[in-house]
């Protein structure tokens, strides 16, 4: 010993990096045992003996045993050496010794070659079973500073008391040491202060207990004692509060009026402002902008409700109000156009003429009366400069005009028909629309449902866009693309959607789907009808109300930009 002491406070890093070694072969030989399935159970310094070549042995294998004997699960026999024995071994509890066993003994053995102390300094059987219970060695590095961080890291995993806590196999020992001898990072990791305290609470129980008993009892106290004094005072403040209540009630009547004139009014500045104003020229915002005047409408009848006996505030909130339900409108009437627009626009389509039945002639004429109709959707006037009132007359007139010239123009199969296919290709947007949520008889819970799949699935196409870059999508429809470089029914104008758009779409569709009951679900078979398998140049419009298609009508020849959402 007095030999080693000198070659340690010599070398310092040096004599470490020897034990680091012989460690690393030790603990490749015991792996290798492990994995033949042999469970040592007698790892201390007598068993390891090095040669003149400063290979290391390990020997005395006669207290070893199989995995898949009998003996491994103990049932209150003590063997193999109790100083370097793992604590469930010594435990004498009928408990499976596995390679982890090994791994503790030869790591109390190396901490001790290491700093030269016992890892276990008892001397009789009780200390050394007590130790084994409820005693921690002392980190090597307040024996001894020059020993390095990492080597005390390994060490400390390796004889912790419980298994899981250590390394789970002798090769992932040995790892880590290799890791330190060639100076790379260690996988180990210093045990953290919550770790500590989860350990000492382990090994002392009933103290742990004890202490947290009497800090409950102590807060309980605390918390009764805080009541009844809290009760006494609020007896008291009671009496004098009532009081003042009733002397200044009136005053905070006009006090309450004021600040819900005042918040009322701040909230429709903001919503007009935000919702009216600024998001009008932001067709992807047209769902926040219809949330959130949706949500005023309440707000403000709310109000009006609270101060109809006040003229003045609620004739206020009721203008208010009113100007709000303009705006609205006028979206349900877009809407409403937006989607009239669509099914005429399908009629350019061959697929949808071919699924119709058009003849050669009757396909023209059927063309020509939805391109005038739809040239007549071009307005030279400037409509966000209108009120909302009149954009909605505007809005109502130009659908009800489209859907006329469909009735004159279709068959009544062939117009039932259409919106089938219409519903088809607008794919989850025709979820929105009144008359599908009226037959289907849409929940709350539905409802939002399905606008959450809508929202998730017009952000996955503007990815889809955004990936393929400006010119994977062309014309109105591509945010930031250059505009159509031709009429709108010139080659280009439109392309036909990508297999990963369509597949979108469908997806989204199912799971709209999946919301429904079985009787909706038949309604909504019996909507869109049977599948259309045709083509159709056409693409969601991710950045449009209610997801209507936009973009060009496939009308040669060129026109001026349709009317623009609010």
């Amino acid at each position: 010993a007095q030999s080693l002491t000198a070659v340690r406070s010599t070398k310092g890093q040096a004599y470490a990096r020897s034990v680091a070694r012989l460690g690393l072969q030790a603990a490749e030989a015991l792996d290798y045992a492990h994995r033949a399935g042999i469970v040592h159970r007698d790892i201390k310094p007598a068993n390891l003996l090095l040669d003149a070549h400063g290979n290391l042995w390990i020997t005395d294998f006669g207290l070893a045993q199989f995995y898949t004997e009998t003996g491994v699960t103990r049932s209150g026999d003590m063997l193999g050496t109790l100083r370097y024995m793992s604590p469930e071994q010594a435990s004498g509890r009928a408990v499976v010794l596995d390679q982890r066993t090994d791994v503790y003994s030869l790591g109390v053995t190396l901490y001790e070659l290491l700093t030269l102390e016992r890892a276990l300094p008892g001397e009789t059987h009780e200390q050394l079973l007590y130790q084994h219970g409820y005693g921690e060695p002392r980190p090597p590095r307040s024996i001894d500073k020059t020993i390095p961080r990492e080597l005390e890291v390994i060490l400390v995993k390796a004889i912790g008391k419980d298994p899981a806590d250590r390394y789970q196999s002798a090769g992932a020992l040995a790892e880590d040491l290799r890791r330190f001898l060639h100076d790379e990072p260690i996988l180990a990791r210093p045990p953290s202060m919550w770790d500590k305290t989860i350990k000492w609470t382990r090994r002392h129980r009933s103290l742990a207990l004890s202490a947290v008993t009497v800090l409950l009892l102590a807060a309980v106290g605390l918390l009764v004692s805080t009541l009844l004094i809290a009760r006494e005072q609020a007896k008291t403040r009671a009496a004098y509060v009532g009081e003042r209540d009733r002397a200044i009630e009136a005053s905070q009547q006009r006090t309450r009026a004021e600040r819900g004139l005042k918040h009322a009014r701040d909230i429709v500045d903001f919503l007009s402002r935000v919702a009216a104003d600024e998001l009008a020229d932001k067709p992807s915002s047209a769902d926040v902008r219809r949330e959130m005047l949706e949500a005023s409408l309440d707000y403000y009848q709310g109000f009006i409700d609270e101060y109809k006996d006040q003229p003045a505030i609620g004739g206020e909130l009721a203008a208010a109000r009113a100007r709000v339900a303009n705006i609205l409108g006028e979206l349900s009437a877009f809407d409403e156009f937006s989607r009239a627009s669509t099914r005429a626009s399908l009629l350019f389509e061959p697929s949808v003429g071919e699924a119709l039945g058009f003849s050669a002639d009757q396909l023209h004429a059927v063309q020509q009366a939805a391109g005038d109709v739809l040239d007549k959707v071009a307005d030279p006037r400037d409509l966000r400069t209108m009120p909302s009132a009149q954009k909605r007359e505007i809005y109502t007139a130009l659908a009800g005009h489209i859907e006329t010239t469909l009735e004159q123009s279709l068959s009544p199969r062939q117009l039932i028909r259409l919106r089938e296919i219409s519903r088809q290709v607008r794919g989850p947007s025709a979820f929105s629309d009144p008359d599908i949520i009226e037959v289907l008889a849409l929940t709350p819970d539905q409802k939002d449902a399905i606008r959450m799949v809508q929202t998730e699935f017009r952000a996955s196409l503007r990815e889809t866009f955004r990936q393929r870059g400006p010119g994977g999508v062309v014309g109105s429809n591509a945010p930031g693309g250059p505009p159509p470089t031709s009429g709108p029914g010139s080659p280009g104008s439109r392309s036909q959607p990508s297999v990963e758009e369509t597949q979108l779409r469908e997806q989204a569709v199912q799971e709209i789907v999946a919301q429904l009951t079985p009787s909706q679900e038949k309604t909504w078979s019996n909507l869109v009808g049977a599948r259309f398998t045709g083509a159709v140049r056409y693409r969601e419009r991710s950045f449009g109300y209610g997801g209507a298609g936009g973009g060009s009508r496939g009308r040669p020849g060129p026109r001026t930009s349709t009317p623009q959402p609010p």
